[in-house]
């Protein structure tokens, strides 16, 4: 359903979009409750976040694998967050709703995200800063976060 343009997070069609929306939020009814989302503002995109879990404790980041959405770790929402703050970033150019404005087809694109990551964990309403998170990944996302060791306990 997503577009061979590489367009970022293009689909092929509104209509496949909406489709994989449908089913894409389907996919959440699998989070423990009560969950939050929202999205955050950077120069280079908009990431949607999942948030389960205390306010007031150092936060897990979870950062789900390539080609897929925060959906995946629904199998460990409930035990991360049963103690702390777990933020779920929906890595731009994936599937999901988090919007990249530039296509994220390089290493040296990917490697540019963490800054904007930094800016959407630390954003003043929704968290402390990643240098207070543990910062849990797979797949092309721990390429993300090893390319800013400095601003996360990996």
């Amino acid at each position: 359903m997503q577009a061979a343009k590489g367009e970022p997070g293009g689909f092929v069609s509104e209509q496949a979009r909406e489709r994989f929306m449908v089913a894409y939020d389907r996919a959440f009814t699998l989070w423990p409750r009560p969950w939050t989302e929202f999205d955050v503002e950077t120069a280079t995109t908009t990431t949607h976040i999942h948030r389960y879990g205390p306010a007031d404790a150092e936060p897990v980041v979870l950062m789900h694998g390539a080609g897929f959405n925060g959906s995946t770790w629904y199998p460990n929402v409930a035990a991360l967050g049963r103690d702390r703050p777990v933020f779920a970033i929906d890595t731009p150019g994936d599937p999901n709703r988090s919007v990249a404005r530039a296509p994220i087809a390089s290493p040296e694109a990917s490697a540019a995200w963490p800054d904007a990551r930094a800016e959407v964990v630390t954003g003043s309403r929704h968290g402390p800063s990643l240098e207070q998170a543990d910062l849990v990944n797979v797949c092309i996302t721990a390429f993300i976060a090893a390319a800013s060791p400095d601003q996360a306990r990996h």
